[in-house]
């Protein structure tokens, strides 16, 4: 499975242009998040991401 990384252009991209702010170097597709969560936990479990940076795997994790 290839996940690529070139969202150059998204939406939190934008939003960080609009303000001024610089955007997080670290983030990384949704799909890697998905794809772990789906392996590695049941329903109901509880994941701890200790980096949060992007906030790409609690936002996962709300919906999985």
């Amino acid at each position: 499975m290839q996940i690529p990384n070139s969202k150059s252009n998204s939406r939190y991209i934008q939003l960080c242009k609009a303000v001024d702010i610089p955007s997080h170097p670290a983030r990384f597709p949704q799909q890697i998040s998905l794809f772990f969560m789906n392996f590695l936990t049941e329903p109901g479990d509880i994941v701890l991401d200790i980096f949060a940076g992007y906030n790409t795997t609690d936002a996962t994790a709300e919906f999985v």
